[in-house]
């Protein structure tokens, strides 16, 4: 399906990124990074893509820290970009990729932050409650009910829901 949809949107970067992430489960590594490659050509700021790059090149054992920097750099620990990222993967199906990206944009995050300006916000509520709608998904609601805690006590200034896939993490336990 995926190959179909290119051939009639070829100028949409979301589709060889998402045949790369298929690619990648398959444990198809080399397709995988071609796909990557391919979605990086239309759009070399693509973030899904230069996350399956990075995983590619990994799991073919291929020096994979310069582009790792790369891809870093241009994401700019922004906890926008990674919420635009899991968002992508959730909205293609990809859960576990999802919470990947999220924890690992809590990893970066400091526990409690001062109120920055929008774009130098470093952590956000929206990061625990979408892992806590992940955590409802795979029907773990202790673990849910753990993020949603989390991300009350994170600034509210940051809890504005604004991408279709954020408005899912208001679901009664």
């Amino acid at each position: 399906h995926l190959k179909a949809a290119e051939s009639s949107n070829g100028a949409l970067a979301d589709l060889p990124a998402l045949r790369s992430a298929a690619h990648r489960m398959l444990g198809e590594h080399e397709a995988a990074l071609a796909a990557a490659q391919r979605a990086l050509e239309i759009d070399p700021l693509h973030f899904m893509a230069g996350r399956e790059k990075a995983l590619a090149l990994a799991a073919l054992g291929r020096p994979a820290d310069e582009w790792v920097g790369t891809w870093r750099d241009y994401m700019r620990d922004s906890v926008q970009n990674q919420l635009e990222l899991a968002s992508s993967y959730i909205e293609g199906g990809l859960l576990g990729d999802a919470e990947a990206v999220l924890n690992d944009a809590l990893k970066r995050a400091p526990r409690f932050s001062q109120p920055l300006p929008f774009s130098a916000q470093q952590t956000t509520p929206m990061i625990d409650y979408l892992l806590g709608y992940l955590a409802v998904r795979r029907g773990d609601n202790g673990t849910a009910r753990l993020c949603f805690v989390r991300g009350n006590e994170r600034p509210i200034l940051y809890a504005n829901p604004h991408r279709v896939v954020e408005l899912g993490t208001q679901v009664e336990m």
